[in-house]
């Protein structure tokens, strides 16, 4: 009996042992979720304070936020963050409801933040000046350019950051900028490298002066339209193979560097040896790049 009494007490040290973890646990879980609760309420209360929405739009986009949590590898706090991303660029409650489901896709497919895949797009938006209901075809635009090249969204973002700019202000969409990025990506060119030289030439053509301006009028190189509008850019390439045509290759690279400068003359170069049939085709193929994202992200989570 003195036996069993004492294997009868060890049992009950060990179920009062377990029993406090077990309420440790509980007590830890219940604070988190607290936390959990009070992270996303600020999150909202952010979005509600840039967009201006009202109580009824803000719920609307709470609800829309829960859902996320629920239905998708983000949490309702991570969708909520990015709602705020949209908010900053400017988009409406309404636009940023519409915008969420392609960058929940963009984010998935890129395998980045939820939040910086909405900073990312948005920002690309802004300087191409395109509409919220636009954000779809451009999350698809991204999405296409970095599982085609050796870039990624992350990179895409900060060549756009000094290539978009300048390209929408002569003329260029955000396709044809992209099918650039994606063939200085396959030469090692990426991010800001990508896009900050390039960008700068883009005005070095526009406005060609002193030796730059004579020799792009002794090549023939025409640019603008008759509206006086840049050319796109497989256009504008197009127009370099025929002016370079004939020169051997040291005489290119003079009259490159000339016209574009030196740091974006292995840029150009680039664009030249992909070819203006292959950066139109690329152009083509983003334009036509609706879906992409979601198809990637669905294969990407299956």
């Amino acid at each position: 009996m003195d036996s069993i009494g004492g294997k009868m007490r060890s049992v009950g040290s060990s179920v009062a042992v377990t029993s406090g973890i077990a309420f440790g646990a509980l007590a830890l879980s219940l604070r988190d979720a607290v936390q959990v609760g009070i992270d996303f309420e600020k999150q909202m209360s952010k979005v509600q304070a840039i967009s201006g929405g009202s109580a009824a739009e803000i719920a609307k986009l709470r609800e829309q936020a829960k859902e996320l949590g629920a239905t998708t590898v983000f949490t309702a706090s991570q969708a909520a963050d990015a709602q705020g991303f949209l908010a900053m660029a400017g988009f409406k409650v309404n636009d940023i409801y519409d915008a969420m489901p392609g960058m929940l896709s963009l984010a998935a497919a890129g395998q980045l933040e939820l939040g910086a895949a909405a900073d990312i797009t948005s920002n690309i938006m802004s300087a191409f000046a395109l509409k919220a209901k636009e954000s779809g075809h451009a999350s698809d635009v991204i999405a296409y350019a970095a599982a085609n090249a050796n870039t990624n969204v992350e990179q895409m973002g900060e060549a756009m950051k000094f290539l978009a700019p300048n390209a929408n202000s002569l003329g260029w969409g955000m396709e044809e900028s992209a099918a650039a990025i994606m063939a200085f990506g396959d030469a090692g060119l990426q991010g800001s490298i990508a896009g900050q030289a390039f960008g700068t030439s883009l005005i070095r053509l526009a406005s060609p002066t002193g030796k730059a301006s004579k020799l792009v009028k002794k090549l023939g190189f025409d640019f603008f339209d008759a509206a006086g509008n840049m050319k796109s850019m497989p256009e504008v390439v197009e127009e370099m193979e025929k002016g370079l045509k004939g020169m051997t290759k040291e005489q290119q690279a003079a009259a490159l560097k000339t016209i574009v400068g030196a740091e974006a003359y292995k840029h150009w170069a680039v664009l030249l040896q992909k070819g203006s049939k292959a950066l139109g085709d690329n152009t083509k193929a983003l334009e036509k790049s609706d879906g992409a994202a979601k198809k990637m992200a669905d294969t990407m989570l299956d």
